[in-house]
């Protein structure tokens, strides 16, 4: 089970708590994945929550959230 090191202050704190007006605010996850959020939807881009294949595959940022929080 693939768990956040940063607890859940990132959905909490940045994604829901902030509020895009009229536009579109735009959170980088690592790799290619993106969160968009507008007034009415939040949309991930391909978030990679995987924990890699070590050795030959390693993360090289921790995982930026809970994958069951991204609702």
């Amino acid at each position: 089970m693939v768990q956040s090191t940063w607890d859940d202050w990132f959905v909490r704190d940045e994604i829901e708590a902030t509020d895009p007006g009229d536009g579109v605010v735009v959170w980088y996850l690592g790799c290619n994945g993106f969160v968009l959020r507008s007034q009415s939807t939040t949309l991930y881009i391909d978030p990679y929550f995987g924990t890699g294949d070590p050795p030959n595959l390693i993360r090289m940022i921790p995982v930026p959230m809970d994958p069951a929080d991204a609702t």
